[in-house]
């Protein structure tokens, strides 16, 4: 929801594995009228039939952690069976208080596979991922905070320290380190802005995300 509490922008989506994999989600996507937002887990959810959405309901790496921010944000304790339930039932939901945002628009399945390349005669800017970053990033940039701007929402989260020129501008302005390492911010009107780790980031503990969230509670804090 673009009205959300909490909005988060990642680098990409993951998965991707491959090509077919890709095309499919692409026909899916047409087949539901090609919508900006969908609905990540609800009755016809894009991800409902995952294995995040059957039991055991395993935790997945990069959503556990996201909702250790907003959890923590909003003085819960972060338990795995309140991050599971979250994850279920609350996390990416129409109308819900979380928007789940990406910067470029193609699934992958990691930062070192590339499965486009053998398209780059008939798509040349598929060749390879920087040629690709540079054509779809600036434009996706550009919808981002012009949605931003739009919508106001009061927190935004970029995570991936490697991208952190494009949230400069989708920002639109410069970040400051804060109290929290690897963590910086910037206010632009009405909207804080922080930057932090990937969830997936190697060496990094549920308490690191944590106090990411109790800096957006307290930075909201008159």
């Amino acid at each position: 929801s673009y009205g959300a509490k909490y909005w988060f922008i990642g680098m990409e989506f993951g998965g991707g594995g491959s090509v077919a994999e890709v095309v499919s989600r692409i026909q899916g996507w047409h087949r539901r009228g090609c919508r900006e937002l969908e609905d990540l887990g609800g009755p016809e959810g894009i991800a409902r039939n995952s294995r995040w959405y059957q039991p055991p309901y395993p935790l997945q790496a990069t959503w556990k952690q996201i909702i250790r921010v907003i959890l923590s944000a909003e003085g819960e304790q972060a338990t795995n069976s309140a991050i599971r339930d979250y994850q279920v039932n609350r996390l990416g939901r129409s109308g819900g208080a979380n928007c789940i945002l990406e910067l470029l628009p193609l699934p992958s399945p990691g930062l070192h596979r590339w499965i486009y390349g053998k398209y780059r005669e008939r798509i040349p800017y598929l060749r390879d991922r920087p040629t690709y970053t540079q054509h779809a990033a600036p434009t996706r940039a550009d919808r981002l905070r012009d949605l931003i701007a739009e919508h106001r929402p009061p927190n935004v989260v970029c995570y991936g320290k490697g991208y952190s020129h494009w949230w400069r501008e989708i920002a639109g302005a410069d970040f400051r380190p804060t109290v929290l390492d690897t963590v910086s911010s910037a206010r632009v009107g009405d909207t804080l802005y922080v930057t932090m780790q990937h969830p997936a980031a190697r060496g990094l503990t549920g308490a690191y995300f944590e106090a990411v969230g109790r800096l957006l509670a307290d930075t909201e804090r008159p």
